[in-house]
């Protein structure tokens, strides 16, 4: 048996609408494809040498410097700044003022710590709050909603950390 919903729905005083969702979701796999259409014909992504790697959205790239980055939106009552900034994003009064660590660790791996109050997903797994996952290059880490708005970055590793 298929079951099948349109129109909306209401689940703890939330309006679902079922076919925004889908729209939702197939501008995400568009997004998605576009990022990796581009990553394919680029030659060569371009950081330097002091830039760990780069954390790409469809509208900046993030250089990724230190050991130790939080992830998150700048505000003016900010007691720990943050060290990438995604207020200039889509749906950015959506992220966590403090939703990620990204951390070099001393076997050169990348871990995402999500410290946010919503599930991340780095390759399409979620990562709930207060756990942590490997990253590898060219992950894809979509911050994602209650209503499924997602925010999709491509994290990009150096050339000269690569093994």
């Amino acid at each position: 048996m298929v079951l099948s919903f349109s129109g909306i729905l209401n689940v703890n005083n939330v309006d679902l609408d079922f076919e925004e969702l889908e729209r939702n979701s197939l501008k995400e796999k568009r997004l998605i494809n576009t990022l990796e259409a581009e990553l394919r014909h680029e030659k060569k992504v371009e950081m330097s040498r002091r830039c760990l790697g780069l954390l790409r959205s469809q509208t900046a790239q993030y250089e990724i410097t230190a050991n130790e980055v939080l992830i998150g939106r700048k505000t003016a009552e900010d007691v720990l700044p943050v060290s990438i900034d995604l207020t200039p994003e889509p749906f950015s009064h959506k992220i966590s003022r403090q939703q990620a660590i990204i951390q070099l660790t001393e076997n050169l791996e990348f871990h995402f710590i999500n410290v946010g109050r919503q599930s991340v997903y780095v390759n399409g797994e979620p990562t709930p709050p207060k756990t942590s996952r490997v990253l590898y290059d060219q992950c894809f880490i979509e911050v994602s909603f209650p209503v499924a708005i997602p925010s999709p970055f491509l994290f990009v590793l150096n050339v000269w950390l690569r093994v």
